[in-house]
């Protein structure tokens, strides 16, 4: 299993707690694709299931580096057949980020008998949203946002159900407002779109490999890359939330704009309007006028939830704006030292655990949600911090690189236990900045940060960074 330790004291501590919070999360679940028991990372302490959105991001985040075995479980597990085609189960509008999570397992495993399972659910479920949930006339993919599935991250319009705070109701009450093919719901928001764009892109990658034609993948990325900017993006390096026939949001979607900028949809100058925190970055804001009863938000308007903080603090730090990325890495540094796990979400002023107000069947007023503990994708997260964020690993079919950025409270990041296809990396980075002054690898001095890992081989990797 990966090793991370860095020069930190207190930072160290949030590591361990990370660990700790994954592996009490590993369990007993039957595999519906396997056929047996098996074990898989559920969602956190409070849940006893891989949802779909949370088994890919997981296995995304970190997960693939610390248990292949358990990786491959847990993406499995939530495959099922329709019409005896393989497809991503899950709530319908994101599922597709289980793209994400299947493609960076097989980066890190090289299993080549997943690979085509993937590539198979995958496109199968491409064509089903296309047929079910592709609306022509804008040339965006319906659905509510990525996690978004309570009523709270959405405005009146579309998410007011009365006390069914599930967005999945909305058919129910207001069927008139729907489409008549698929789900209906008449929204398209953005972390749901990128989302399909990193799809693509990951399916013609995978098609690459398999030596499979790319052409209408690459085809369709672009279209909707375009459909994007046209729909999405306004005034002075902005972005829309929600693109609709029955109004749009100008909200700002933290996740959103961190899948856009990992889909290269939207460059860095977007973040220059980023409203952040005092907590981290909300995952929707402002909050919604129905919510602000004294000191309380909406479970998804306003709140802080991890694995949004950490999908963009990544992106952030890839394109320079290194003070975003330590805000949010510190910031849940600081929390887990605090309350010794990593809890679902938190209060955007006070940083302390908090549910967010919601509607709920069982109540006939708002009812204040509990934030989980022990969350998976917090904890799996954080640990992206390190691998994506500070050390700046990228893999590729047959590469592994490093584009490292440490800063004045971690100068020293060792990764060991690395393994990568078939090597094994001994990594250590020193020094601040991100300015590659010294590559060693095994023992000799090298020009560049890239490694083939096409075949068996271990790797003792020295990189000394300084400031620009």
């Amino acid at each position: 299993m990966i090793q991370i330790t860095t020069n930190n004291k207190q930072v160290n501590k949030a590591i361990s707690i990370a660990y700790n919070d994954i592996q009490s999360n590993i369990t007993d679940f039957y595999n519906p694709y396997i056929k047996k028991n098996c074990q898989v990372l559920v969602a956190g302490a409070d849940y006893d299931r891989p949802w779909t959105r949370d088994a890919s991001i997981n296995v995304y985040n970190s997960l693939c580096f610390m248990n292949r075995e358990v990786s491959y479980q847990t993406l499995t597990s939530i495959l099922a057949y329709k019409n005896n085609n393989i497809v991503i189960s899950g709530q319908y509008w994101d599922a597709i980020i289980w793209a994400l999570g299947a493609y960076q397992y097989y980066l890190v495993s090289q299993d080549s008998s997943f690979l085509l399972v993937a590539y198979e659910a995958i496109c199968n479920t491409l064509t089903i949203r296309e047929e079910e949930e592709f609306t022509k006339e804008y040339g965006l993919f319906r659905g509510p946002a990525v996690y978004g599935d309570g009523s709270s991250a959405y405005p009146y319009t579309y998410g007011y159900m009365g006390k069914e705070g599930s967005i999945l109701q909305f058919p129910k009450h207001e069927k008139e407002k729907c489409y008549d093919i698929g789900y209906g719901i008449p929204m398209h928001t953005l972390s749901t779109n990128a989302a399909y764009v990193l799809a693509y892109d990951v399916v013609r990658k995978m098609a690459i490999i398999l030596s499979k034609d790319t052409s209408q993948f690459n085809r369709k990325k672009t279209m909707l890359k375009k459909a994007i900017e046209k729909h999405f993006i306004y005034d002075n390096n902005q972005l829309k939330y929600i693109v609709g026939k029955y109004g749009d949001s100008l909200r700002q979607e933290g996740l959103g704009i961190a899948l856009a900028l990992q889909a290269k949809i939207i460059d860095s100058k977007f973040l220059n309007n980023i409203y952040i925190s005092p907590s981290g970055l909300p995952c929707v804001y402002p909050n919604y006028d129905r919510y602000n009863i004294k000191e309380h938000y909406g479970r998804h308007a306003g709140t802080i939830w991890p694995h949004v903080q950490c999908f963009f603090a990544n992106e952030a730090i890839k394109v320079d704006y290194d003070k975003l990325f330590i805000h949010e890495f510190e910031k849940l540094t600081s929390y887990a030292n605090r309350d010794n796990q990593f809890y679902e979400m938190y209060h955007p002023e006070t940083g302390l655990p908090y549910g967010g107000l919601q509607e709920h069947y069982s109540v006939e007023k708002l009812k204040e949600f509990k934030s989980c503990e022990h969350q998976s994708w917090s904890a799996t997260g954080y640990l992206s911090l390190f691998l994506y964020g500070l050390a700046g690993i990228s893999i590729e079919s047959e590469y592994v690189s490093f584009s490292p950025c440490l800063y004045n409270k971690v100068t020293k990041l060792k990764l060991t236990n690395v393994f990568i296809g078939q090597c094994n990396f001994d990594i250590t980075i020193t020094g601040e900045g991100s300015k590659i002054i010294l590559i060693n690898i095994n023992g000799e001095k090298k020009d560049e940060a890239k490694i083939n890992i096409s075949k068996k081989k271990s790797f003792t990797v020295l990189i000394i960074v300084e400031r620009e």
